[in-house]
């Protein structure tokens, strides 16, 4: 089965229409890809095997819709728990995340006295002891077996994984002269088999698992109470088309069924999938852990944004539509009430709105209100002539939206901005809001930053702005008026040249750059020779080291180099060639870094020009570095082959790497 292939859905998308909604001063549109219309949908308990078979028998009858499948994902200095093997306290930074006290699950987590390390390509977990003289060494490594996993929380009893189970499958195998096997080629498969494991932190011990036939999509862990979001797939034939859960306990081994009384539909809405929404309780005695489910049909298998605080969690899933030679986008959202003491998710509302949300840092709640950006891009397509075939033209809105849930199972739409939102063809390139502010950049030449009051919520106001070249993949609020954006340099035609960090004052008639620092550039060193670079962080703020009260942030960053040099006639080798007159061999290095900036808002640059640690010399891609942690005052720097230390006190490197 092919995971990855185009399937059509309409997911949440036909909603029983309760009107548009013209308040607030919008213009009212009868058109479906209206700015502020709004659907409301209507949960209804399955209730049977019958009517479940019946919804998936009937949905393909129904044309629709298509979704393209493909996975989709204010960080203080936290106040430091003590770790199961340590005592008393350390300061630390945990995982850079977007809701304080909502934690995010990442490859790197520690409680200052442990370091707990995903190696995703050894499929294992490092656990590294950190000592009292800032020393590091390792103390165990899990074989995780046929479970990947790029996802770890930490709890005071437990180190949670969460992954999925892969098959390995052997393509073909080569012998030497001796007819004995050489090598094999093989191919990494996964199942559709959403994993949860747990590990005691004493003894390092499995003690509680939880495995589905969904594959989760992104969770999030909130005190003790752990919330899944996974898809599962619907194959015809099956005997039970409901989600099953095999839980262990120990030796205990139990597998269950969603209840039908708790998997739910909506009126007119096609049964492709299931979105399943999974709370787990957890408890210091596994034996008393527990789990519930609920699932809700039509759901898309990708393009899930989830944003999720203390209150709610709210899913945002794209939907492309393709009628009559247009194409164009919406995204629906649905917002669960989040019951953190039993760990249990209630629907309470579902929307329809133009266009598609970036990532999570587009959705946000604020005193009752949810707030919502997206980019609507809608194309037609026309038939020129038959010689010159098809041509198209596309138009480009962004959307603030302002909402809050009504009784009814959906949203009254409490505000709305999209006129000076961007310039033509601008799409939103990121977000961040802080209390009642908004930042939104937008980008195609220039990168207007929007500096949007929403302190009325019905009238969101641009403010200011902010224009440079190139644009933000993401910012960070720095205080009062103060924030960092990590983005892309680009030259005045819109061309990606490099990666920048830029320093602004949003202060409301003083809107300014601060400063900007080019990091690297995309460039020819010379005719001969091409250099290019990237950091992870540009797309996963995971992979950000953010401490704004110690004044640092560090990231990892990835550099190549390739090119080709003229060497001796009649040198030979697979990356040799020759032209008319000279031979020449190609060449390429690359080299994993860690790069450390002090940030001070009170300089005149506020950005410091970046301390650079060198993880690797050699050209082996899969040794790079993944993250910096801060455990007092030293930066540990992490990759699948050594860590590096860092005093943040004295800017220097401490003592020698650890090599694994």
């Amino acid at each position: 089965m092919n995971y990855h292939k185009i399937i059509r859905s309409l997911s949440l998308l036909a909603f029983l229409s309760v009107g548009v909604l013209a308040s607030c001063g919008n213009e009212n549109n009868s058109s479906e890809n209206s700015a502020a219309g709004l659907f409301a949908a209507n949960a209804h308990a399955v209730g049977s095997a019958t009517k479940l078979n019946d919804l998936f028998e009937e949905s393909q009858k129904t044309g629709g819709d298509y979704y393209y499948p493909g996975v989709n994902e204010d960080v203080a200095t936290s106040s430091a728990e003590t770790g199961a093997q340590g005592s008393g306290t350390r300061d630390y930074t945990d995982t850079n995340e977007q809701v304080s006290g909502v934690s995010e699950a990442d490859i790197v987590k520690t409680d200052g006295y442990q370091i707990y390390y995903a190696a995703r390509y050894e499929n294992k977990i490092r656990v590294l002891d950190v000592e009292d003289d800032h020393s590091i060494h390792v103390g165990t490594e899990i074989d995780l077996g046929q479970v990947y996993t790029d996802s770890l929380y930490l709890t005071p009893n437990y180190l949670i994984i969460i992954g999925y189970r892969y098959d390995v499958s052997t393509i073909s195998c080569a012998t030497d002269e001796t007819g004995d096997t050489a090598y094999c080629l093989s191919y990494m498969w996964w199942q559709p088999t959403g994993t949860a494991v747990f590990i005691d932190r004493d003894t390092l011990q499995i003690v509680y698992s939880l495995e589905t036939d969904s594959f989760f999509m992104d969770h999030r862990l909130i005190n003790d109470s752990l919330f899944l979001v996974g898809y599962k797939y619907h194959y015809y034939g099956q005997e039970d088309a409901r989600p099953y859960f095999t839980e262990v306990k120990g030796t205990d081994e139990e597998t269950s069924f969603v209840d039908y009384n708790r998997i739910y539909y909506f009126d007119d809405t096609p049964a492709y999938g299931m979105k399943v929404l999974t709370g787990v309780k957890l408890n210091a005695d596994p034996e008393l852990i527990e789990h519930n489910s609920s699932a809700f049909l039509g759901a898309s298998p990708d393009y899930q944004k989830m944003y999720v605080n203390l209150d709610h969690l709210v899913l945002a899933e794209t939907i492309y539509h393709y009628e009559e030679n247009q194409y164009y986008n919406r995204m629906t959202i649905s917002q669960f009430a989040i019951d953190v003491a039993s760990a249990t998710l209630t629907f309470e509302a579902s929307a329809s709105l133009a266009g598609t949300s970036l990532n999570q840092f587009s959705m946000d709640e604020y005193d009752g209100y949810l707030r919502v950006a997206t980019t609507d891009r809608h194309t037609t397509w026309t038939m020129v002539s038959e010689w010159w075939g098809w041509s198209s033209t596309s138009t480009v809105t962004n959307h603030l939206y302002i909402l809050q849930a009504n009784d009814d199972e959906g949203f009254d739409l409490i505000g709305h901005l999209s006129e000076g939102l961007g310039k033509p063809g601008e799409e939103i390139k990121s977000v961040r809001f802080d209390g009642t502010t908004a930042y939104i950049v937008t980008f195609l030449n220039t990168d207007p930053l929007y500096i949007i009051d929403l302190s009325d919520p019905t009238t969101p106001v641009i403010g200011g702005e902010i224009e440079q070249l190139g644009f933000d993949t993401y910012q960070h609020v720095w205080g009062e008026n103060r924030l960092l954006g990590i983005g892309y340099n680009a030259g005045e035609t819109g061309g990606i040249t490099g990666m920048k960090l830029s320093a602004y004052n949003t202060a409301s008639g003083e809107e300014e750059t601060i400063q900007t620092l080019s990091l690297f550039s995309y460039s020819n060193t010379d005719e001969t020779s091409w250099e290019y670079g990237y950091s992870e962080a540009l797309w996963n703020h995971k992979a950000l080291l953010i401490s704004v009260e110690d004044g640092i942030l560090g990231f990892p960053v990835q550099a190549y180099e390739y090119g080709y040099i003229e060497v001796a006639p009649g040198t030979t080798g697979e990356y040799v060639y020759r032209d008319d007159e000279k031979t020449y061999e190609w060449f390429w290095n690359y080299h994993s870094y860690y790069y450390i900036f002090h940030i001070d808002f009170s300089l005149e640059n506020p950005i410091s020009e970046p301390f650079v640690i060198e993880h690797d010399t050699t050209n082996d891609y899969y040794v790079s570095v993944d993250r910096g942690i801060l455990i007092e005052s030293v930066i540990y720097t992490i990759s699948n082959r050594e860590v590096v230390a860092y005093s943040v006190a004295d800017r220097a490197l401490y003592g020698e790497p650890l090599v694994f």
